[in-house]
């Protein structure tokens, strides 16, 4: 029981602190896709809160169109931290 709480404890923490670093690492994406992700039209920012496409994390590394990439200035744990973040954006 003992055991059991504290893997309980751990993941939560764990998954706080990956949920915090990736609303840190979002600040870089608000410029165009918008606080709640939803994309600002002015920007040609796609809209994140519709959920994100299978490619998400190839166009967040490689970049997409008008999207630059991200692939060197974000370490590959950001990245991943970010794409979490984003999908709980989704509405």
């Amino acid at each position: 029981m003992r055991k059991t709480m504290l893997v309980m404890v751990m993941v939560l923490f764990t998954s706080s602190v990956a949920f915090a670093d990736g609303a840190a690492v979002y600040q870089k994406c608000k410029g165009c896709h918008g606080a709640e992700g939803k994309g600002l039209a002015a920007m040609a920012g796609s809209d994140l809160s519709k959920g994100l496409s299978p490619d998400a994390a190839k166009n967040l590394a490689d970049g997409k169109g008008k999207m630059p990439a991200f692939g060197k200035s974000l370490k590959a744990e950001e990245q991943k931290e970010v794409l979490e973040y984003v999908k709980g954006l989704k509405k």
